[in-house]
């Protein structure tokens, strides 16, 4: 690709009648088998023993797949709590590695098909997403953040950490040099917001991987004060946040995205609750939207699926974070 970013195509992310069982399925048993399997390759990184992460990046590109085509259930998959995903895998011992690598890959995936990155090269997007964090292993849980500046500063920091680690990532044919590059350039803020770097591969992973990462920590650290619903979220991200991102990024951001993601949840108008299961892009406000709570606060059988765009009368009230609602409702789509 060698132009800049903004050259993509929009598209209406709807499924028509939700999604097949069998693809649901799939997509989770890819997305519990990576997480596993990167817990197990940070248990023996932790040792500072070699790995060969070959196996991993056979999940990856199954991953890369899916999400070509069924994007659904792994974008509900990023949202989901650290307890449901461990009731699924066992214990996540890095939590701000394994969990946050897979779900930024996710998203960073998501952005990178309607890009129209070559496949061939999206492995290393898909690999520095897992491994930029790497850096944190040995170091203390983030607890607690003050400032936002402060999270940037601590995951930042944890590049400096990372070279040990990536010296024992043993792939074949893989080369780790790019992957370095990557996971360096993100830890550069000065690289980052280049205005030339639109047109080159390395830094275009780098930005891309830099903004999926603070949205899944914005949004996922439960043991903060800080956490946010993915609509605040983006919303700090456009304003407090602004001058830690490329203008155009943050905008492809938001456009791929959306205001809501997938798999989110929220409350409406009418006094109901919905998950998000659609995007219609270029109208981020309208969602598609499956209600699964009623106003009386009882499941809705059936559960109605609305298109937000097609019926103006409804509106989304505000953006919600519930992981009982969304372990309880992760494979409605």
């Amino acid at each position: 690709m060698n132009s800049g970013f903004l050259n993509f195509t929009n598209q209406t992310n709807m499924p028509e009648e939700g999604i097949h069982t069998e693809q649901i399925d799939r997509s989770k048993l890819i997305y519990f088998n990576l997480v596993r399997l990167l817990n197990e390759v940070c248990d023996q990184l932790n040792e500072k023993r070699e790995v060969d992460c070959l196996p991993l990046l056979e999940e990856v590109d199954k991953l890369s797949n899916i999400i070509k085509t069924t994007e659904h259930m792994l974008m509900g998959l990023a949202q989901a709590p650290l307890s449901y995903v461990e009731k699924m895998t066992g214990k996540i011992n890095y939590p701000e590695i394994v969990l946050y690598g897979a779900n930024t890959m996710v998203y960073a995936l998501q952005i990178a098909n309607s890009l129209g990155f070559p496949e061939e090269k999206t492995k290393y997007l898909s690999i520095a997403s897992l491994f930029q964090n790497i850096g944190l292993l040995g170091q203390p849980v983030i607890e607690h953040i003050d400032t936002f500046d402060d999270m940037l500063t601590k995951l930042k920091s944890s590049s400096f950490e990372a070279g040990e680690y990536l010296e024992l990532i043993k792939i074949e044919g893989f080369h780790r040099e790019s992957l370095e590059n990557i996971i360096s350039i993100i830890q550069s803020r000065e690289t980052v917001l280049d205005q030339t770097s639109l047109h080159n591969t390395l830094q275009q992973y780098a930005m891309i991987i830099h903004i999926c990462n603070v949205f899944v920590f914005l949004t996922h650290e439960r043991n903060s004060d800080k956490v946010l619903t993915p609509a605040e979220a983006m919303k700090v991200m456009r304003s407090e946040m602004r001058d830690f991102f490329h203008p155009e990024v943050i905008k492809l951001f938001f456009n791929k995205l959306s205001i809501y993601p997938m798999g989110t949840f929220v409350s409406l108008s009418s006094g109901e609750i919905a998950k998000i299961v659609g995007v219609n892009e270029n109208f981020l406000m309208r969602p598609i939207v499956l209600v699964v709570l009623s106003s009386d606060n009882e499941e809705k059988i059936p559960k109605q699926r609305i298109n937000l765009r097609q019926n103006p009368n409804i509106y989304i009230k505000k953006s919600m974070v519930d992981d009982v609602l969304t372990e309880r409702f992760i494979d409605d789509f």
